[in-house]
């Protein structure tokens, strides 16, 4: 009795209230309902896995162009003048030194033709007769050489003859000076006259005149002969210094003539083999010195790609980052994009006016200057797709994505948290 003191109820009451006429009340989950709980749950699952464990990766955009590794060898005009002869093609392979194409400089005078022509034909006739004139003095010198030893010659046979004739008037004056004594003993054994003596005396004198001039001769044809010789000595060092100055002459006139010649024709050669491109000029095109004629690929020539970034992108670009290019002459959507690898980064920026006359910078991103180079080594110099299989060309335009560093979905996401924290 005193457990059921503390109760109001009786506990049939409370049981009876439990039970309703209607029955029991259930609670049940469709199975839709458990099906997208089921998906919700998944999907929240593999949202975390993915943010956690996917990457994504950082890419900086560029644009380039292709360019041989030892480079694009660009051809000027010395001169501004028309082209008369154009003697290559595009594609054409050329050997160093081949004429690539001959330009006229020669301005047009009333009356002669081409000035410079004209002026190249004065110009060779003179040389005409310098080289005549050389010739003639050559034969000239020979001459004189001939005639001087001809003359020396002629003076050894003289001072011979000379030196004959005095030995005999020694000879004969002193027959004529014994016959003369011995007059002079029979004079004083008055056996002849005086006269007679005295014509024996005259013979003396006579024989000793007459060796006199013999001496004075031979005095005069010894100098004469010693004159000649030094003039033979002298005359080799004369000639030679005449025929220098007349070379000289004919050298500055061979000058002048290809001067001449070069103002008025000039060939344009290759300075290396390789390939001509790119080439901007046809026959009677006017040129000047400012715009290249064309370029050369030098042969076997690797291509690689340079990429030009402004200084607020090239920051994070680290050597060995993987490039992706898509080539202009060839749709990524066809034939995909072509890897490659960070080689070089330029250490100085370019002004923006020398990267735009490379082709590598368009007029509106000429205001993001001045520029860094980037060299991107290709993983392949042929392109192939859809059956195609084409080497790459130098000077193609391309675009580029330099990939740099990967990082979790979740830190890209908080990323800019971050950066506001820091300011913070």
């Amino acid at each position: 009795m005193k457990r059921w003191s503390f109760m109001l109820f009786r506990p049939e009451a409370l049981d009876a209230q439990k039970r309703s006429t209607l029955g029991t009340v259930l609670l049940v989950s469709p199975l839709s309902m458990r099906l997208a709980a089921a998906v919700a749950l998944l999907f929240c699952i593999s949202m975390g896995l993915f943010l956690t464990f996917a990457t994504y990766t950082k890419r900086t955009a560029a644009s380039g162009v292709l360019l041989p590794e030892t480079g694009l060898i660009r051809i000027y005009s010395p001169q501004a003048g028309v082209i008369n002869r154009l003697d290559i093609v595009e594609g054409q392979h050329v050997t160093d030194g081949a004429v690539l194409m001959a330009l006229s400089s020669d301005t047009q005078s009333g009356e002669a033709g081409g000035a410079q022509r004209a002026i190249s034909l004065s110009i060779k006739r003179r040389q005409e007769s310098l080289a005549q004139e050389i010739d003639e003095t050559l034969a000239l010198h020979l001459q004189e050489l001939e005639g001087k030893k001809r003359q020396v010659a002629a003076l050894e046979t003289e001072q011979q003859k000379i030196l004959a004739q005095i030995d005999l008037t020694r000879q004969r004056l002193a027959l004529t000076k014994g016959l003369a004594e011995r007059y002079a003993n029979l004079q004083r054994q008055d056996y002849v006259s005086r006269d007679q003596l005295q014509e024996k005396q005259d013979a003396v004198l006579d024989m000793r005149l007459r060796g006199e001039e013999l001496n004075r001769s031979l005095l005069t044809v010894r100098a004469e002969n010693t004159r000649l010789r030094a003039e033979l000595v002298e005359l080799p060092f004369n000639q030679s210094k005449q025929l220098a100055d007349l070379r000289r002459r004919l050298a500055e006139n061979q000058d002048r003539l290809i001067e001449s010649e070069t103002k008025r024709e000039i060939f344009i050669t290759a300075p290396t083999l390789g390939e001509a491109t790119a080439i901007a000029v046809s026959n009677g095109s006017r040129v000047d010195s400012t715009r290249p004629l064309l370029s050369i690929v030098p042969a076997d020539a690797k291509l690689h790609a340079e990429l030009y970034l402004p200084s607020r992108s090239v920051g994070f670009v680290r050597a060995g980052d993987t490039v992706m290019l898509r080539y202009q002459a060839y749709p990524y959507q066809r034939f995909g994009l072509q890897p490659g690898r960070v080689s070089s980064i330029s250490r100085t920026a370019l002004p923006a006016d020398e990267v735009m006359t490379l082709g590598n910078v368009s007029e509106p991103m000429r205001e993001q200057g001045p520029f860094y180079r980037v060299t991107v080594a290709l993983a392949s110099q042929t392109i192939d797709g859809q059956g195609m299989h084409e080497r790459l060309r130098s000077g193609m335009q391309l675009d580029a994505d330099i990939m740099q560093e990967r990082l979790p979905l979740y830190e890209w996401m908080l990323e800019p948290l971050r950066g506001i924290g820091k300011r913070l």
